[in-house]
């Protein structure tokens, strides 16, 4: 239930932090959740979550769901991230596995205008304007 509950919140405040704008656009919304590790069974329900907010917003909204397959102390993650940024994604969803180093890419997601959640663990105080939430 609470993993439930907390995908669907990640999924959720996603879609709100890039402006809710597939339902008053034709444009597809395009963004990422980011585990700290994608084949961890925590994160099973994230992964699920993103999948059905591609259904409900009637296609208007994809879901990346990419992370590292193993804990490498963040450093993967935060290539991962960086490469979401050079996509041009609308927004990333990301549970920090390494706050300096996913702060560093981050700084490239701001300047993009990319929106940017944390959800599960976060980054250093200093850098929470890196984010939306």
């Amino acid at each position: 239930m609470l993993k439930s509950l907390l995908a669907n919140t990640v999924i959720a405040t996603a879609l709100l932090a890039v402006g809710g704008a597939a339902s008053a656009s034709d444009k597809k919304l395009v963004f990422a959740v980011v585990p700290k590790f994608a084949n961890h069974p925590f994160f099973d329900q994230v992964l699920a979550g993103c999948k059905q907010a591609e259904t409900e917003p009637k296609g208007k909204v994809e879901c990346y769901y990419i992370g590292p397959s193993q804990n490498s102390g963040g450093e993967v993650q935060a290539q991962m991230v960086g490469g979401l940024i050079a996509k041009k994604v609308d927004g990333i969803a990301v549970s920090v596995a390494n706050a300096p180093a996913m702060a560093a890419v981050l700084k490239k997601a701001k300047k993009a205008k990319i929106s940017v959640l944390t959800w599960d663990s976060d980054l250093l105080p200093q850098d929470k304007d890196l984010r939306v939430a």
